[in-house]
């Protein structure tokens, strides 16, 4: 059952599980961890680990790669990374399949740096990404989760990134995580420590781990977005692409949402008035982002909700509605 307002310890499960060290880098004392979990991908991962290395950025920082194939001690990956021979790669491989979460909880575990800066094995990060966050990080010490935009992309068309001029920082607030704006996973920094007590990420909220972990974040700590595209999400490998994960992802934001309002006066008066006009939109936009046809009866019907198209007005009343409490935030 969802249960995000109570703290749970998620690195445990795995702790019997040991990580080999295969390469183990040369840098010593890092300011800064980026780390790559990765499974069977060396075609993209080759482009992951090209945009980290070429990082324009005084940071001292290190490229932890731990793979979840437990044959990958002495295979591709291991090949691609010492081709590379970048004495900052750090090359770990997990005795056994610990799971999406268990991986990702097992870079911040094993990270040196304060700061662990996670980029997906299909994903890449801007040239200035690390040298944006030394610069605005600092000023931020009570963040635990800093996000940054991202551009979409597909293996026809890298992205190409402009470089920042004084980018604005977002706080995320329970109020605009509500609301569905927070931040994206692509390029996501996390204060190591401050993961540590969180608890990590949580195999069970699968495939929203990643959402529910910002918002106990937010509850805790503060989580802030830095508004200029650092990295690049590439979609043509994403598994949101696929229908039945998105209709996953969409039942358990409404599941989330419905449990945000059983703590929280504000969220308690939307669902009450606007629980049917939002997951409509929820799916519309999933829909039209995703290029997917997912059915709104069955997903309204799922969630205990009329599977009625509702009116177009309530739905313009209640994005204007929307606009302006985000714009309060922002003042």
């Amino acid at each position: 059952m969802l249960d995000i307002y109570t703290p749970a310890d998620n690195f445990a499960p795995f702790h019997h599980v040991a990580t080999k060290e295969v390469l183990p880098g040369t840098v010593q004392a890092p300011e800064w961890t980026v780390f790559v979990p990765t499974y069977r991908r060396t075609d993209t991962l080759r482009d992951t680990l090209q945009s980290i290395l070429s990082q324009e950025t005084t940071l001292r920082f290190e490229i932890l790669v731990i793979s979840n194939d437990p044959e990958a001690e002495n295979g591709p990956v291991r090949s691609l990374l010492e081709e590379l021979h970048d004495p900052r790669i750090r090359f770990g491989v997990n005795a056994e399949n610990i799971g999406l979460c268990g991986n990702w909880n097992r870079g911040v575990e094993w990270a040196r740096g304060k700061y662990v800066t996670m980029i997906h094995d299909d994903d890449v990060l801007s040239p200035y990404c690390l040298e944006t966050l030394r610069q605005i990080v600092p000023k931020q010490e009570e963040a635990a989760i800093i996000g940054v935009d991202a551009i979409r992309f597909d293996s026809r068309k890298k992205p190409v990134f402009p470089p920042p001029s004084r980018p604005a920082v977002r706080y995320v607030s329970k109020r605009s995580f509500f609301f569905g704006k927070y931040i994206q996973i692509a390029g996501m920094t996390v204060h190591r420590e401050k993961m540590l007590s969180l608890g990590g990420y949580r195999e069970e909220y699968y495939p929203n781990e990643d959402t529910i972990l910002i918002y106990q974040g937010i509850l805790r700590y503060e989580v802030i977005n830095i508004e200029h595209p650092l990295a690049g999400y590439r979609q043509e490998v994403n598994l949101s692409l696929n229908e039945e994960v998105m209709k996953k992802i969409i039942l358990l934001t409404e599941e989330t949402r419905r449990q945000i309002a059983s703590h929280e006066e504000f969220a308690r008066k939307w669902m009450k008035h606007f629980d049917r006009e939002f997951l409509y939109q929820y799916i519309s936009s999933a829909n039209a982002g995703w290029g997917l046809s997912l059915d709104h009866r069955e997903l309204m019907r799922a969630c205990g909700l009329p599977e009625k198209k509702p009116w177009k007005l309530k739905i313009k009343g209640m994005n204007w509605l929307i606009e302006r409490q985000l714009k309060k935030e922002q003042l």
